[in-house]
């Protein structure tokens, strides 16, 4: 089925993709970690401003979404 980060980033399924560091996650553990806790500390401050009513809405809008296609 060839789902990939980037598909799924396409398709709206996830709002980031968090770079492994080089070798891989295995190969470097810290680096993975570090890249985690910086992609989720931005993504707090970016939300942490918005109300929980549009939390809320945003969250219902995002996955009534999915799987939603258009006609050709």
């Amino acid at each position: 089925m060839k789902l990939t980060a980037k598909d799924l980033l396409q398709l709206k399924v996830v709002d980031a993709i968090v770079p492994e560091p080089e070798g891989g996650a295995h190969k470097d553990p810290e680096g993975a970690i570090r890249n985690i806790k910086e992609a989720l500390l931005k993504t707090l401050e970016e939300l942490k401003g918005l109300s929980p009513e549009a939390l809320y809405q945003d969250r219902y809008r995002r996955f009534r979404a999915l799987g939603a296609y258009a006609e050709p």
